[in-house]
C-alpha cells in the first residue's frame, strides 16, 4: 500500500482485501522479500522489503541503554530475520543500528538458563532463529553466547513442548541448530535437530498411507487432518534438516528427507493457483501464484475456502527458496548464499 504496509486478508471469490494491522504480518511478508532478493537479485523486493520495514519502525519502541523492541519478542525476531539479511545483501547501513538494538533488547529477554522471559513457543523458536542471524550476521560473543544457551535449553526441554506447538518451534528452531553445527561442529545440535524433526516426519502423508494424490506429501497424518497451506513452515525446517545432514555426510539421512521434501513441495505447488484456475473470480490475475488457506471444500470457522493471507505467500516463498537451495536440482541467481558460512 501507499505507506508501505501489507493488505492482508484476501477474498479471490469477491475480490476483497481485509487490512489488519498486526506488525508480525507486515515485516514477516518483508522477510520474505528479501529472501526471494537473495535468490533472484531482482532489486524490487530489496526495494519493497525496505519499504515495508520503513512502515514498521514507526512502531519501534525505546526501551533504554540502546535497546529497541518491535511490540513483543516475537514481532522483534522477525524483523531481526529481515534486517539481517537486509544488511548482508545490500551496501545499505541505515538498518545496522535498528538492528543492533533489536538485539540488545532480545538479549535482555534471554533468562541465565538460555530460556526467554515471554512469549509462545512459537515466539521463543523465533528467537532462537534470530540469535542465530544476529551471530552469523553482526557477531559478538554476547550473541553466540545467547544462541548456544538457547539452543542447550531448547534442547534440553523439547520434549515437554505440546505437540500443537512442536512444528511451529521447529520451524524456526532447526535454522540455528543447522547453523550451530556448522560453526562449532557439536554433534549435540545433530542429534537435538533429528528429535524435533521426527514427530513432524511421523505427521506427513506418504504413498503407504493410501491417501488421496491431492494430500500426498501434506501433514495431518498423526491426528487424521486434512493437510492445509502450513506445509510450508514444516517443510521449511525439514529442509534444515537436510541441509544439516548433507553438511555432516549422513547420506541414509539425506536420502530419506530427500524423498519428504520432495514430496512435501510437490504438495505445496498443487496448492498453489495458477493462470487458468481462477478465471471464474472477479480479479482473476490478483491470487496467481498465492495459496488458499484450505483445500477445496474444507473450512474451519471463517477460515474457508478460497480465503488466502499475504503471510502465506511469505511462509511459501521462504520454504521453495530453502527447499531449492538444499535439493540443488536447479540453478538460480541465489542457489548458493553470498554469505553462507563455510
Amino acid at each position: 500500500q501507499a505507506d508501505g504496509s501489507f493488505k492482508y486478508e484476501y477474498s479471490p471469490d469477491t475480490d476483497e482485501w481485509a487490512w489488519q494491522d498486526v506488525i508480525h504480518r507486515q515485516v514477516g511478508p518483508g522477510y520474505g522479500l528479501v529472501i526471494l532478493y537473495g535468490a533472484t537479485h531482482r532489486p524490487e523486493f530489496l526495494a519493497a522489503a525496505n519499504w515495508v520495514f520503513e512502515y514498521a519502525a514507526e512502531r519501534l519502541q525505546d526501551k533504554g541503554d540502546g535497546a529497541i523492541r518491535l511490540t513483543d519478542m516475537g514481532a522483534t525476531s522477525i524483523f531481526i530475520f529481515g534486517l539481517s539479511h537486509y544488511t548482508a545483501f545490500s551496501d545499505d547501513t541505515r538498518w545496522d543500528a535498528t538492528l543492533v538494538g533489536l538485539g540488545q533488547h532480545l538479549l535482555s529477554l534471554q533468562k541465565a538458563d538460555g530460556s526467554f522471559s515471554e512469549g509462545s513457543w512459537l515466539a521463543r523458536g523465533q528467537a532462537v532463529q534470530a540469535l542465530g542471524h544476529l551471530d552469523r550476521f553482526v557477531g559478538g560473543e554476547a550473541y553466540r553466547k545467547g544462541l548456544l544457551a538457547a539452543a542447550d535449553y531448547a534442547c534440553t526441554n523439547y520434549t515437554s513442548i505440546p505437540a500443537g506447538d512442536l512444528p511451529y518451534f521447529m520451524y524456526y528452531a532447526n535454522e540455528a541448530l543447522r547453523y550451530l553445527v556448522q560453526v562449532t561442529g557439536d554433534e549435540r545440535w545433530t542429534t537435538c535437530s533429528k528429535g524435533l524433526t521426527q514427530p513432524i516426519l511421523d505427521d506427513q502423508y506418504t504413498e503407504a498411507d493410501g491417501v488421496d494424490a491431492v494430500w500426498l506429501g501434506g501433514f495431518g497424518r498423526t491426528a487424521g487432518g486434512t493437510p492445509t497451506w502450513s506445509a510450508s513452515l514444516r517443510l521449511e525446517g525439514i529442509a534444515d534438516s537436510l541441509g544439516l545432514a548433507q553438511d555432516v555426510g549422513d547420506k541414509d539421512r539425506t536420502a530419506l528427507l530427500r524423498a519428504r521434501m520432495k514430496i512435501g513441495t510437490d504438495f505445496a505447488i498443487r496448492q498453489q493457483w495458477r493462470k487458468g484456475e481462477t478465471d471464474d473470480y472477479p480479479n482473476p490475475p490478483e491470487v496467481i501464484g498465492d495459496y488458499p488457506y484450505y483445500l477445496p471444500g474444507h473450512t474451519n470457522g471463517s477460515l474457508g475456502w478460497p480465503l488466502s493471507r499475504t503471510d502465506l505467500a511469505w511462509h511459501g516463498s521462504a520454504m521453495m527458496v530453502k527447499a531449492a537451495r538444499v535439493l540443488g536440482e536447479e540453478a538460480f541467481p541465489g542457489l548458493v548464499e553470498p554469505d553462507a558460512p563455510p
